[in-house]
């Protein structure tokens, strides 16, 4: 199992990997650029694709990782695609028919996802994971965002990534996610605990690597 992003390769076999979720004033904020020392992934939200060229700078120069973009709007896409983003995330589960094709056309990778309150979630992500693909999509540049219970299911179409949660219970709920197959781990700045996660989903990689190799744990 791999994870395209750009120029870098995610092997997922047996690892995991943190994705940063920044809003455009947080890329400024000390400890979010802290955070970002620990991250894989880095997905700035964006409003304007004249903030693009701004926020890219900014981020680039405490970032050395892979950069995703998370806007409903085609046209920022585009912007951040055209600057070498390596993602993009439609919140709007592809309202605007136009924006798979947009990512195709960068050869980026796409990170699907659904609102909370959808009747049958896995049943849209499966159908917008679908829609990348018939946009000439590669297995390997497609991202689900699913519930602990969908990874399973979602796991055997596209890279899984959950959000983990917040609270005294988070890491344990890494530790979950990713025995069921996440392999991409989401936080966000207000947490600013990247680090904990990366030490967490490491120590479980190393349990999976083990149970790949030898057959047990």
């Amino acid at each position: 199992m791999q994870l395209q992003l750009g120029r870098r390769g995610f092997d997922l076999t047996t690892r995991a990997f943190t994705l940063l979720s920044l809003d455009h004033g947080e890329i400024l904020d000390a400890g979010c650029r802290s955070s970002n020392a620990d991250a894989d992934i880095v997905e700035v939200g964006a409003e304007s694709p004249s903030a693009s060229i701004g926020q890219l700078e900014r981020l680039r120069a405490s970032f050395g990782g892979s950069i995703g973009v998370g806007t409903s709007d085609a046209d920022v896409a585009a912007a951040y695609l055209a600057q070498g983003v390596d993602m993009a995330h439609d919140p709007q589960r592809f309202a605007d028919p136009t924006y798979p094709r947009v990512i195709e056309e960068a050869g980026a990778a796409v990170l699907v996802s659904c609102y909370k309150g959808v009747s049958c979630p896995c049943l849209l992500l499966v159908e917008r994971v679908q829609w990348a693909r018939a946009a000439g999509i590669a297995a390997d540049k497609i991202v689900a965002m699913a519930a602990t219970h969908q990874l399973a299911a979602l796991a055997r179409i596209a890279v899984v990534m959950f959000d983990g949660g917040r609270g005294p219970d988070a890491q344990g709920v890494h530790v979950i996610g990713v025995m069921k197959a996440a392999r991409v781990v989401r936080r966000t700045a207000p947490d600013n605990d990247v680090r904990a996660t990366r030490r967490t989903i490491d120590t479980v990689s190393e349990l999976l690597e083990r149970r790949e190799t030898t057959g047990a744990l």
